[in-house]
Formats: C-alpha cells, sequence, structure tokens
C-alpha cells in the first residue's frame, strides 16, 4: 500500500513512484501493420496521367451540354442518359476528347456493359481502338 496514496479532499487513488519503470508509455498504433509479399513489390508506382488533364472544366461543360442535347441512351435502350461515352477512344488526343461528333450519350448500365465488352474490363481483350462503334 506504499504506492497508492488516498487523497481524503478528493477521494482519489494516486501512484506515487514509477511503477511502470520496465514498460515506457508508448502510442499505440491506430492499424496493425499489413503485410505485403516481397514478390509483390515492383518498385515505385509509375505516375498515371491525371484524370483532371483531361476531364476537367472544358469536359464538364461539354458533358452537361451533350447530356441536354441528347437526353436518351443512344443505344436504342430507350433509359435516361447520365453517361457521355467516346465512340473513338481518345487515347489523350485533344481533338478526340473535345469532338462532339465522337460523343455518344448512354445510360450507366449501357455503359458499363459496352466497357466491358470492348474496351477490356473484367479481364477481356481490348478490341480495336480505331473501330467506330
Amino acid at each position: 500500500m506504499d504506492l497508492l496514496r488516498i487523497f481524503p479532499i478528493s477521494g482519489r487513488l494516486q501512484v506515487s513512484g514509477n511503477c511502470c519503470h520496465r514498460f515506457p508509455h508508448q502510442s499505440m498504433p491506430s492499424q496493425a501493420p499489413r503485410f505485403r509479399p516481397p514478390y509483390l513489390d515492383t518498385g515505385p508506382a509509375q505516375p498515371r496521367p491525371s484524370r483532371a488533364r483531361f476531364y476537367g472544366r472544358r469536359w464538364q461543360k461539354l458533358r452537361l451540354w451533350y447530356l441536354n442535347h441528347h437526353p436518351l441512351c443512344e443505344c436504342g435502350c430507350g433509359r435516361a442518359a447520365t453517361v457521355v461515352d467516346h465512340r473513338r477512344p481518345h487515347l489523350g488526343d485533344p481533338a478526340l476528347i473535345y469532338d462532339p461528333a465522337n460523343l455518344k450519350a448512354m445510360s450507366k448500365p449501357c455503359h458499363d456493359a459496352k466497357t466491358a465488352a470492348q474496351d477490356g474490363g473484367f479481364g477481356n481483350p481490348i478490341r480495336n481502338p480505331l473501330m467506330v462503334r
């Protein structure tokens, strides 16, 4: 009982002396460390081109304009269009990105199905990028 003293005024217990001298206080980690097998380390990640470089304010304005002029999905399903797709992949070419003749209004389900089938989604092979859809 020599380590504990009772303060009669507050009624609290206080530790007197250093009872934790063998275990210095360290902050607890917020997460457990994640295991990453060494064979997955391929070096630093390659920087990817920023989406903002292509899909900035200019693209947003063109997208809204196109959706206002083409409110229905152009694949023929009759749903409301919510996505603007490129008929031919632009591959970073600004002339194809902002060409209204290269755009196609689609619903989200139709766009996802097209992307999975033609643009290499879900592990499918990428088809010829120059073919017109």
